[in-house]
């Protein structure tokens, strides 16, 4: 039997190959991940503000909405994971509430190639809009119809 003797570098080559687009995928998958999961958080969030907002007795004051803002940030502060900066909009009508968030979520350079996805920055916006409650309306409304 003949052995050859060039098999044996063959194994350090094709992993020379293949262990960099491994690395990468796992890489691009944990900044996704980190991506969604921020996603989610300022989406769940900007929902649950608009809805302690609007169950406020009687029509929200400034004081409220700017309260809750305050302990809004509080909370995603302590959930988010490498971003750079979360901005957060709230207004305020006599019917509806919008909360917003706008968040900037930075790449690092030296990791994934800025040349491959044309930038080092994912930025989006998430937005929530929920009808102020009005409590004593809604009673009223339950015994006209009987319920």
């Amino acid at each position: 039997m003949r052995k050859n003797k060039y098999k044996k570098g063959s194994y350090t080559v094709e992993a020379a190959f293949i262990l960099p687009m491994i690395l990468f995928s796992m890489i691009a998958v944990i900044y996704l991940s980190f991506f969604i999961h921020n996603k989610i958080i300022l989406s769940k969030e900007a929902y649950i503000s608009a809805l302690r907002i609007s169950q406020c007795m009687g029509k929200p004051t400034d004081r409220e909405v700017e309260i809750e803002e305050q302990d809004a940030k509080v909370r995603v502060k302590n959930r988010i994971l490498a971003c750079d900066q979360v901005e957060s909009n709230y207004s305020l009508n006599n019917k509806k509430i919008q909360i917003s968030y706008h968040m900037i979520f930075r790449l690092a350079k030296g990791i994934i190639p800025v040349k491959v996805l044309n930038t080092d920055v994912w930025d989006f916006y998430v937005g929530k809009e929920v009808q102020v409650f009005q409590p004593v309306e809604f009673i009223r409304t339950c015994k006209k119809l009987g319920l």
